[in-house]
């Protein structure tokens, strides 16, 4: 396995485990802030609440939190029947 199949392996798996912690925070099915994803996520967590949404069939709200601006907040409705 060359070096570069190697890391592009292991970036996988990092997404995949970033993807797995914003679930698991999901799991409770309580609202969310941006910022819980993004601490749990890293820095990219609402791409993967997407991926959760697009590629593996979650269904997770968005919604905009009152007298916050820009701010929403999110939460897994029901789980995936795939």
């Amino acid at each position: 396995m060359s070096m570069i199949t190697a890391q592009i392996e292991l970036d996988f798996k990092q997404l995949d485990r970033a993807k797995d912690r914003v679930l698991g925070l999901l799991k409770d099915h309580q609202w969310h802030s941006t910022a819980e994803i993004c601490e749990v996520g890293g820095t990219e967590g609402t791409r993967r609440l997407r991926e959760l949404r697009l590629d593996d069939g979650y269904d997770i709200v968005k919604e905009k939190v009152p007298g916050r601006g820009n701010g929403f907040r999110y939460r897994l409705r029901k789980w995936n029947l795939n």
